[in-house]
């Protein structure tokens, strides 16, 4: 038994393995995938090689047998996190066929696939979890939250368009979406698309997609929905200012003939409740992806901080999955940046495990409120009032799937 990278030779073996653990997934080369056998086009020079440049992000364990029977998948993507752009590894394709199971080989691909990241220099990961027990053992933690808003079409007729036209998108529309998209999401840690997949249709089959030009002629904002019984619901709702936002809420009002309803998925820093003004709308959160830091002191600097705090404090850092990240980090502060050295001759004066580390990093929750919960174990409590106000709570969203 063997874990390695995959060939060209084990395309039809992994797409075997993804069709029986994810039957209404389709799969394409560009997404990383397996791809199916090219027989209805000539393949080219670059199609061949982006081929095999997925293959060196999937991994296979081959077994005893001289079967494939576990497959993972790395996807190379980008985070926005604190106002830059950093690489980050999703984590996609986890699938193991039934005889296979329940032997620890998916566990083995994780640790591997992240020691992969680590000599690639990734400092962040992202996966969808089947079951958060089970990721967590990999050192993965909640990070993302939602909330899905129960909007009557009433509480949008506050709302005008005074500016700019709405237009019905299309494909020609892409790259304009995208950037749009892009500004938006980067107010947010979480990982994005910096450009639109080529293969990707726009707007996504059964979906409807309307936006908002301003008097340049520019796209300012727009939405990505489905009407069905009586109902709006979106999840991608994208605006460059607060009035494209009012803009596309009276958008939705202007379809109180079709929908009695709104239902709108956003961020949990988003304000459109406090712009509704109705404290007894029906709000209902919703966990979203896991993330993990890779590389703790590579994730430490990436981090903006005041440059008014300077000082230090010692982290303990316990993560079985990877032990380059375990033990004790003198983390310095200064001139609005965090550094993290190896240190072994003095005691820690804050225990921790990866799974809250990376929440704190990507500001999914704050020092305080990790200290106040008891999820950190303290040995000194001189440091915590620097702790509480290195790590901050900042927002997070991820809208893309792997």
């Amino acid at each position: 038994m063997s874990i390695r990278f995959a060939n060209s030779g084990d395309h039809r073996a992994i797409q075997g393995i993804l069709e029986y653990c994810f039957s209404a997934v389709q799969f394409s080369g560009a997404e990383g995938h397996a791809p199916e056998p090219a027989n209805q086009e000539t393949e080219t020079e670059e199609m061949r090689r982006e081929k095999e440049e997925a293959l060196t992000w999937v991994l296979v364990k081959e077994e005893a047998d001289g079967r494939l029977g576990q497959h993972v998948q790395i996807v190379p993507l980008t985070i926005h996190f604190d106002g830059a752009l950093h690489a980050m590894a999703g984590i996609g394709g986890v699938a193991s066929l039934p005889e296979y199971r329940y032997g620890g080989g998916v566990m083995e691909l994780l640790r591997y696939a992240l020691q992969v990241m680590h000599e690639r220099h990734i400092a962040f990961s992202e996966l969808a979890p089947f079951s958060f027990a089970f990721y967590r053992k990999c050192g993965y933690e909640w990070g993302f939250r939602w909330h899905k808003l129960s909007i009557p079409m009433s509480e949008l007729a506050q709302f005008r368009a005074d500016k700019g036209n709405f237009v019905s998108l299309t494909e020609a529309h892409k790259e304009q979406a995208f950037a749009v998209r892009n500004l938006h999401g980067a107010r947010f840690n979480g990982a994005e698309r910096l450009e639109p997949v080529k293969k990707e249709t726009f707007p996504p089959k059964n979906h409807l997609a309307y936006g908002v030009m301003g008097e340049d002629g520019a796209l300012s904002g727009y939405a990505v929905f489905q009407i069905k019984e009586n109902t709006i619901r979106c999840r991608d709702f994208f605006y460059r200012d607060i009035q494209a936002k009012r803009q596309l809420l009276h958008f939705f009002h202007r379809h109180n003939s079709q929908a009695e309803t709104l239902i709108l998925t956003v961020p949990e820093t988003d304000t459109t409740l406090h712009l509704l003004g109705n404290q007894y709308l029906d709000v209902k959160a919703e966990a979203g992806m896991m993330v993990r830091v890779v590389d703790v002191p590579a994730a430490l600097a990436a981090m903006k901080i005041s440059e008014d705090l300077a000082g230090g404090f010692i982290l303990q850092i316990s993560d079985e999955m990877a032990p380059w990240n375990q033990g004790n980090w003198l983390v310095t502060v200064a001139e609005g940046r965090l550094k993290a050295e190896r240190i072994e001759d003095r005691e820690p004066d804050c225990m921790l495990s990866i799974q809250r580390l990376s929440q704190l990093v990507y500001g999914f929750v704050d020092g305080s409120e990790l200290t106040d919960s008891g999820m950190a174990e303290w040995r000194n409590d001189v440091a915590k009032p620097l702790f509480s106000k290195v790590f901050q709570k900042r927002p997070t969203a991820q809208w893309i799937g792997f």
